[in-house]
């Protein structure tokens, strides 16, 4: 596939275009906890975030957001920016899940049932039922969450960011909103050595498959121009760009309307919770934008 050098509804920022928002107050409250999964047969750390009025405003209902890579989230300053961006009215304020990635990270994540050529993804599906048959009934029954797929995200960093992106296309009943932070959309069934062609990354395949996509969802995804070198395709593109490119490619030829996608390309941007950290504002204004 010849890649799309320009999508609909693309913001071009550099990093020095990416500002984080003033210290108003304090950050959202967290509570820790350990989560035991049957699915996967191991305790999750588990982080939640509480708006800063939750237990003042006790007939208040709030969208969630549940986020992979909870160990990342100190890192991009989650808990300040998002009760900043919340004070100056910009975003909903929300309630926040972050689930840590345990030491089998790569095999928790991944496309559910569809691990990649090195069997990598193997557990994707476990974590998938994890989070579906454990962990949000065990949210909704504890806090006062709005139950509505458009008051519902996800978002992730890198293979995160895959797992969120399958999680959500797969459970649009329940994710109406996915964020994707430098998404490993190179997830594939074949090596390189392989025979591999591009027809074998799996998510951008599970996506052509699907006879009803979830045409209501919103989607942001993000990239850098400094997120790799690799250039298989030799077209000038590094390979996450491309492939994310061509991913929103298939959104659009399987009816997902332009103004429900957005993509964020960061001049300078790397793979690294310094550029994400810089995103998160923009996700978030523009995911749980407070008029939307």
């Amino acid at each position: 596939m010849k890649h799309i050098h320009q999508v609909p509804n693309q913001v071009s920022l550099s990093l020095p275009e990416l500002n984080l928002p003033a210290v108003t107050g304090k950050p959202l409250s967290r509570t820790r906890l350990e989560f035991y999964s049957k699915n996967l047969n191991t305790h999750l750390r588990i982080d939640i975030f509480l708006p800063e009025n939750y237990q003042t405003d006790t007939t208040w209902q709030y969208p969630l957001l549940l986020a992979n890579d909870g160990i990342d989230m100190e890192a991009i300053a989650l808990a300040q920016t998002t009760a900043d961006l919340a004070r100056e009215g910009k975003v909903h304020p929300l309630i926040i899940v972050a689930v840590h990635s345990t030491r089998e990270r790569k095999l928790i994540y991944g496309v559910a049932g569809k691990p990649d050529y090195a069997d990598r993804g193997n557990k994707a599906d476990a974590y998938s039922l994890f989070l579906m048959e454990e962990l949000l009934p065990w949210i909704k029954a504890r806090f006062r969450i709005i139950n509505n797929p458009a008051a519902c995200g996800i978002m992730g960093f890198s293979l995160g960011g895959l797992m969120a992106m399958d999680i959500a296309w797969s459970h649009s009943d329940v994710f109406g909103r996915v964020g994707v932070f430098s998404g490993s959309f190179w997830w594939r069934s074949k090596g390189y050595d392989a025979g591999y062609t591009d027809a074998d990354r799996i998510m951008i395949g599970k996506i052509k498959e699907t006879e009803e996509p979830p045409t209501e969802m919103l989607f942001w995804i993000q990239t850098g121009t400094l997120d790799e070198k690799n250039d298989r395709d030799k077209d000038g593109i590094i390979d996450s760009i491309g492939d994310a490119l061509d991913l929103i490619h298939e959104l659009h030829e399987h009816g997902i309307p332009e103004q429900q996608i957005t993509y964020v390309e960061i001049s300078e941007g790397e793979h690294n919770q310094a550029t994400w950290k810089l995103a998160y504002p923009h996700f978030l204004q523009t995911l749980f934008r407070r008029d939307g």
